[in-house]
């Protein structure tokens, strides 16, 4: 998964969109005012099917054409998508030291794996693939999560301590979260044995599948997906910055000290260093009432009757499913939907002159397997040039991740809109495509208000004063 405008959100002028991933860059901005007008992020990839550009253009799918299956990997594999559109949303600075902002996002996840090549070769390559017909496969733990949400987050940020020579600043976020949508399955401890084309011993086993209650329930007349208090649940994002400021009227990477911005210090740093905790809490659902808990164990059994049928809905598949194996426990009733806790970790470097590189490190730490109920962020590194002046500014994000290889995009900046993709040039240049990412923003150009704010000298003369006593 990535960051909310990765290579962006660590810049000085990224305002109300660094709040995503460190509240604490809320604190002693530029502007008086940030507000997001509109905004969309969105992220797939996966490491087991890559995909010819000729399929954007294609009816159909077709096998060795179209899309091509790593069936030579040793390695385990795993798919993951995510979607942030984002709302009208205001931040507001009540002083050159603390800030307050409204966001509203509506988000979407989703997240599949580990699964082993073999077993995914024997599923999706001319079901039930002959290939292994005399062999034994397994299962340790795969799961397949889903989950979309609204999310309505209230920030507050501030200078904790400031010297001549540097800056620590905090923030949090609280968030109130209304589920939509969300799901799971996992099938753990299994093994089994393809004895033939048409026989399959599963020798171990254990599954459940479940989903919200309310996508049973809005297929009902009068009913709907959003209800903002059907699903709530609560949320936190917590985060701090260091400035290291040997020059507070230095350091102006986007060129506004001279512009008599609101706080026109606000880039007056060389580094920056952030430490964040993002997504803590989670989602209460109701659990659909066909939901259910499967042991596995079949002596025999004809792999074809496993395989959706033409023109058989997903729901009447899933019921025809259950009737060949054994529920196991009491159906659950409701569950707990984590979200996607991730640690942040971040440097931003300005050289002068409007150029400056930032890394950006991501640890998702939802990485308890046997968890069924959980989004998790996937751990990455992403290493970023930019260049800023005044209304425009372009990035070049650059990131690899613990699954896959490296993404190399671009993105600009040009006065109130923001777009681009993290993994636009490394697509372009490759035959075949795993990953994909993009996106777009609009905002109101910032407010400025300088008459009420103090000058970089004035600033200057403050901390050596308060250095003094």
């Amino acid at each position: 998964m990535a960051q909310t405008f990765g290579g962006y959100n660590t810049s000085p002028d990224a305002g109300i969109y660094g709040i995503y991933t460190n509240p604490a860059t809320a604190a002693s901005t530029h502007f008086k005012w940030d507000v997001n007008i509109a905004g969309a992020h969105a992220v797939a990839g996966n490491t087991y099917i890559s995909f010819a550009k000729s399929a954007l253009r294609a009816d159909t799918l077709k096998r060795g054409v179209d899309y091509f299956q790593d069936t030579s990997s040793k390695r385990y594999q795993f798919g993951w998508a995510q979607a942030d559109i984002l709302m009208p949303s205001v931040l507001y600075s009540i002083d050159e030291t603390q800030s307050v902002a409204f966001t509203w996002r509506v988000r979407g996840m989703a997240n599949a794996g580990p699964v082993s090549p073999r077993v995914l070769n024997f599923t999706t390559i001319r079901f039930p693939n002959p290939q292994y017909i005399g062999n034994t496969l397994y299962i340790d733990n795969a799961a397949g999560t889903f989950n979309s949400w609204n999310e309505f987050g209230f920030t507050y940020a501030r200078v904790l301590k400031e010297n001549q020579l540097s800056r620590l600043k905090g923030g949090i976020t609280v968030k109130y979260l209304s589920g939509i949508v969300s799901g799971y399955t996992a099938i753990s401890n299994t093994s089994f044995t393809v004895n033939s084309s048409t026989s399959m011993s599963i020798n171990s086993g254990h599954a459940i599948y479940g989903y919200s209650e309310n996508m049973d329930s809005a297929n009902r007349a009068g009913q709907s997906y959003y209800n903002l208090t059907r699903y709530p649940g609560v949320g936190a994002d917590i985060g701090f910055t260091w400035e290291w400021r040997p020059d507070p009227e230095g350091g102006d990477g986007a060129n506004y000290g001279s512009n008599g911005y609101f706080n026109d210090d606000a880039d007056a740093y060389v580094l920056r260093l952030g430490v964040s905790v993002t997504d803590i809490g989670g989602i209460n659902y109701s659990n659909s009432p066909y939901s259910t808990s499967l042991d596995l164990r079949k002596a025999d059994i004809d792999p074809h009757t496993l395989d959706k049928r033409k023109g058989e809905s997903y729901s009447k598949w899933y019921s025809r499913i259950k009737q060949y194996f054994t529920p196991d426990g009491p159906r659950q009733v409701s569950y707990y939907m984590q979200l996607p806790t991730a640690l942040h970790l971040t440097a931003d470097y300005q050289f002068g002159g409007g150029w400056a590189a930032s890394a950006n490190a991501v640890f998702g730490l939802n990485t308890n397997a046997k968890n069924n109920f959980r989004n998790n962020m996937i751990t990455m590194l992403q290493l970023t040039p930019r260049y800023e002046h005044g209304w425009w500014s372009a990035f070049l994000p650059t990131s690899v991740n613990r699954y896959a290889g490296v993404d190399v995009g671009v993105g600009v900046r040009l006065g109130p809109v923001l777009l681009g993709s993290s993994s636009i040039l490394s697509d372009l240049v490759s035959s075949k495509i795993k990953r994909a990412d993009v996106f777009l923003a609009v905002r109101l150009w910032p407010m400025k208000a300088g008459k009420e704010g103090k000058t970089s000298a004035e600033k200057r003369a403050l901390r050596q004063v308060k250095c003094a006593l």
